[in-house]
């Protein structure tokens, strides 16, 4: 049995997809995400209790819960010895040999790339675990709070596994896979300047400038919209460029109009500032009262800027000469 948790839910018994309607039963389904997010751990009954039958008597919710596991083992074709309810503890026993789980192999491939004795070798493990992940974990349970926390989880894991990939492939001079790691990193989280900067940079450096300037661009209007300007003028980074081509500092290579120009543009940013960035667990019903809420501590020239995702807080100071 294969079990995919990232993007769409499927479970593949004996070479089929178990569809939506085999199941018959959503809240069967449903447990059955929950067993497997939990695999290979003892779950108190009371807790799979206050979840999927809050407030019911509890010989009624054992009952439930015993139909519900027959339910799921016929449907999966699971034994009760892999899918146990002993006493006050259920248990779902997952072992690689007769269930895989994409999670599993994604940590794996993981923990593989940093044993590896090679830069090759480790991209190699770090592309595999880059191809399994398919999107969020368990997406249907995606306002479900047992689901969030190991959703961040592999959200965090899968970004630190782009960036790497990035890296790596940037050292051994593979620039086309790079920028392929990078946009995909961006399409994630597109307020990382050092990612902008980086793909950027690779794009001038192989003379697809125009594509520069218009991801650029992009970064600019992304970081707009939370109050900030890009730390470098586009200029600076052609400059960069071409000052290593050459030999120079980046410095040297501009010009006295050029300085200037890019002088002017900075006195735009002569107030520094700090963003901090707060992310929501789940969704906020009522997003603009909580934003007027936080307004109310926040100084004349602080600023805030929210999602459906997350908030920003902008603290300003004045610099100090």
């Amino acid at each position: 049995m294969y079990i995919r948790t990232f993007g769409r839910f499927e479970t593949i018994s004996k070479g089929k997809i178990i569809k939506d309607r085999d199941w018959k039963s959503q809240k069967a389904s449903s447990l059955f995400r929950y067993l497997i997010a939990n695999r290979n751990k003892k779950i108190p009954v009371e807790v799979i209790y206050s979840l999927f039958w809050e407030g019911m008597n509890e010989d009624y919710a054992r009952i439930n819960l015993n139909s519900t596991l027959h339910t799921i083992r016929k449907v999966t074709g699971l034994t009760s010895q892999e899918l146990s309810l002993r006493g006050k503890t259920c248990y779902l026993s997952v072992d690689s040999e007769n269930m895989k789980v994409d999670a599993d192999e994604f940590e794996k491939y993981i923990e593989l790339s940093e044993k590896a004795a090679s830069i090759p070798e480790r991209i190699d493990y770090l592309k595999k675990a880059e191809d399994i992940y398919k999107g969020p974990f368990l997406v249907e349970e995606f306002y479900m709070s047992w689901s969030q926390d190991e959703r961040k989880k592999y959200e965090m894991m899968y970004m630190k596994v782009l960036d790497e990939l990035a890296e790596l492939l940037y050292e051994e001079g593979r620039y086309d896979e790079c920028l392929n790691y990078l946009y995909k990193y961006l399409n994630n989280e597109p307020y990382n300047e050092k990612n902008y900067y980086k793909a950027i940079s690779i794009l001038i450096s192989i003379g697809r400038v125009r594509e520069g300037m218009d991801l650029y661009n992009k970064m600019k209007k992304f970081l707009d919209e939370i109050g900030l300007e890009p730390v470098k003028e586009f200029e600076e980074l052609v400059c960069e460029h071409e000052a290593k081509k050459e030999g120079q500092t980046s410095d040297e290579k501009l010009d006295l109009q050029d300085k200037e120009s890019i002088k002017e543009k900075k006195k735009r940013r002569e107030k520094e500032s700090i963003v901090l960035k707060v992310l929501f667990k789940r969704r906020i019903s009522d997003i603009k009262n909580l934003a007027r809420e936080v307004a109310k501590f926040l100084r004349k020239d602080d600023e805030l800027f929210y999602n459906s995702h997350a908030m920003y807080l902008r603290f300003s100071r004045i610099r100090e000469e």
